[in-house]
């Protein structure tokens, strides 16, 4: 499991838990879709951010769309791009 991994919470319990935190900490959080996401972080004026985007875990590695499609070979190297996007 990821270290961001948070579950089932909503906006406001994503901003509770991100409040103070340093720009682009962040936590993964879950829909009622098993392959739809939302990734909440605090951005560079310290402002929060959450970004919906659906997942795959493909053969060659980590797959997510949202407007672009972009694929990495861990979770983890997606998570700037989506931060970014």
């Amino acid at each position: 499991q990821h270290p961001a991994w948070h579950g089932a919470l909503t906006q406001q319990e994503a901003e509770s838990l991100l409040k103070n935190q340093a720009p682009y900490t962040y936590l993964l959080r879950s829909t009622a879709d098993p392959k739809q996401f939302y990734l909440s972080f605090i951005q560079p004026d310290l402002t929060p951010d959450h970004r919906f985007f659906v997942m795959q875990n493909e053969t060659l590695g980590w797959f997510y769309r949202n407007a672009d499609p972009h694929e990495a070979g861990f979770l983890q190297d997606l998570i700037p791009q989506i931060m970014h996007c």
